[in-house]
């Protein structure tokens, strides 16, 4: 994988995606893995704090801040930054993170962990709980981050993996296979 790419893993529902993610961001041990990135190999990438960032699918944000202070405390950011000129982001500014819809709060983590400076970043079912015109709006945000980053999804919206991905992987059966339709999914048995 390479910066700038965006990589979509497909991964049947108990196969252990999550465990996977895990594991490359380094929270999660293994035996014999490490993390090559330019040609470097990393045992904790996550260290690093200019390496790698997870979006998981819990929810990470404290929930006594408004949205305008955790985007402070977390990117380390002035009330000018275009952070905030983002429509979505805008309209809850002031809202405290406890006050947020469930798409609100998924929105806000999916453009904090975006926005921060890393050569890649892990997205644990972007998608999920999100309105179809919100989904747009991450997919966006998505393809524009890849301009800088190397990107990693899974999700169970499979067509919106496939729709933005410049990879996509299907892991079946402890082997991972390159596809590049929905066709290759129906062939091999996740569809």
């Amino acid at each position: 994988m390479k910066q700038r790419d965006i990589v979509g893993f497909l991964v049947e529902m108990v196969a252990g995606k999550t465990t996977l993610l895990k594991i490359i961001f380094g929270i999660e041990q293994a035996d014999y893995k490490h993390l090559k990135i330019n040609e470097k190999i990393y045992n904790n990438a996550y260290l690093i704090k200019e390496c790698i960032g997870y979006l998981p699918q819990f929810s990470f944000v404290p929930k006594y801040f408004t949205v305008k202070k955790i985007a402070k405390i977390f990117l380390k950011i002035d009330e000018d930054n275009s952070f905030f000129n983002d429509k979505n982001i805008f309209k809850i500014l002031n809202t405290k993170v406890k006050n947020l819809s469930c798409g609100e709060l998924r929105y806000l983590e999916i453009k904090l962990i975006l926005s921060q400076e890393k050569k890649f970043v892990i997205l644990d079912e972007p998608f999920s709980g999100l309105s179809p015109i919100i989904i747009e709006d991450v997919k966006q945000l998505i393809i524009k981050a890849s301009e800088t980053t190397g990107i990693i999804i899974t999700d169970h919206n499979y067509f919106d993996v496939l729709d933005i991905c410049t990879k996509k992987y299907l892991i079946r059966d402890c082997s991972c296979m390159l596809i590049s339709s929905e066709e290759d999914l129906k062939k091999n048995g996740y569809l």
